[in-house]
């Protein structure tokens, strides 16, 4: 049986996912749904997609459903077009990795000879795993939201501990490294880091190649799991690792963090030698008095955005 040539393989994909093939323009699919084209055109391209040309035939009625569900929901809950543009974004941002990680898996299946099968094998498994994780995360969020707006903080403001830690050298390291070996470093990396700082109750909010950015609860949990970081260099085959922790006001974002406490941290862990976490004024004032360390003022320091940055070491006793 002769293999499938790539077009038919992409309509059976297309097929197997969507259940219909294209039949629909841009402007077809924004009048059925009874939206402005503009503004079906900016929820596209918040998606991370290209948008087609005025007569290019992409959508099917799977598309017009979907519109018609964000315009249902903004009316069912007030949400206007930029903040709906926007949750767009993020969900597309988080979801286009998942599925970029999953049709790598995919297209190994068909090189190994599945066929079109190959691209469609667990696909309802999966998306029934995809919806579990997405209601257990959802519980997980608003278990953390809800207090938080009960106690009268600001909706998306929190006091909480931010910390970051990246791989010493990693730069000038990678350039050696071939491919494969290097996707290994960094895959072992991001594995580790998630481990420990989900074990120190802390959460991920991003890795980007050989730094994470975590956050927690109090400047203790902060300052554990950055020596469980720490720990991934004899433990887990990695290059030394450096951390830094500020404490303070943070503004959570669509699964993001931002504020000077972000920029603080940001800037302690570029001062850090390797194998060491430094503090800002307000985790070290925290963690003065905790019996598992020490905490040490160094002299300040001028960085990009701040004059006089003032770190503190912290040692395990």
């Amino acid at each position: 049986m002769p293999a499938a040539s790539p077009d038919d393989l992409l309509a059976a994909l297309e097929r197997a996912l969507l259940g219909a093939e294209p039949e629909l323009t841009r402007a077809q699919v924004a009048e059925r749904a009874g939206v402005d084209l503009a503004l079906a055109d900016r929820l596209w391209t918040a998606m991370g997609f290209v948008t087609p040309g005025d007569d290019a035939v992409a959508f099917s009625e799977v598309d017009v459903e979907a519109l018609r569900t964000v315009v249902g929901l903004s009316r069912e809950t007030g949400l206007d077009a930029e903040a709906a543009i926007a949750l767009a974004r993020t969900n597309a941002q988080h979801l286009a990795a998942i599925a970029e990680a999953e049709a790598a898996v995919s297209a190994a299946r068909v090189a190994g000879g599945a066929g079109a099968d190959g691209l469609t094998t667990g696909l309802s498994a999966a998306e029934h795993l995809l919806v579990y994780v997405w209601r257990r995360q959802l519980l997980a969020a608003a278990l953390r939201t809800l207090p938080a707006l009960d106690g009268g903080e600001p909706q998306g403001a929190r006091t909480e501990s931010v910390g970051f830690a990246d791989l010493v050298g990693f730069t000038s390291m990678s350039r050696g490294m071939e491919r494969d070996e290097l996707l290994a470093l960094v895959e072992r990396f991001d594995a580790e880091a998630r481990e420990r700082v989900t074990r120190g109750g802390g959460r991920v909010i991003k890795t980007i190649g050989d730094e994470v950015l975590y956050v927690a609860p109090t400047p203790a949990d902060a300052a554990a799991i950055a020596f469980a970081l720490l720990d991934v260099e004899s433990t887990g085959g990695l290059p030394p690792l450096r951390a830094g922790i500020a404490h303070g006001d943070v503004l959570l974002r669509h699964g993001d963090v931002f504020g000077e406490v972000v920029n603080i941290a940001s800037r302690l862990v570029s001062l850090a030698r390797p194998g060491t976490v430094l503090l800002d004024r307000n985790a070290a004032a925290a963690l003065d008095d905790d019996s598992r360390w020490t905490v040490t003022r160094l002299r300040p320091r001028r960085v990009r955005g701040y004059q006089h940055l003032v770190p503190h070491v912290l040692r395990r006793r």
